[in-house]
């Protein structure tokens, strides 16, 4: 399993953000190892894998919104 997986397995909803209701760091979580695991690239396709494993539509977009803004976080130089 990659680090970047394991670090993200093992965070809790605070890690995100303090708001963060668990369904949709389960959310979050399943869609990680979606898109590391069966390499899915395409936020489209990961929306609709999380849809047919059950998670509703406002979940899967707080998940996917909430993955995406640690991606732009990770990326600018903190001074």
């Amino acid at each position: 399993m990659e680090a970047a997986t394991q670090r993200i397995l093992a965070v809790t909803a605070a890690d995100w953000e303090p708001e963060m209701d668990e369904k949709v760091l389960e959310a979050l979580r399943s869609a990680v190892n979606m898109a590391r695991f069966q390499g899915i690239r395409k936020i489209e396709a990961l929306k609709r894998c999380l849809l047919e494993k059950g998670f509703d539509e406002p979940t899967a977009d707080a998940a996917i919104r909430a993955w995406s803004e640690y991606e732009q976080r990770k990326g600018v130089p903190h001074g």
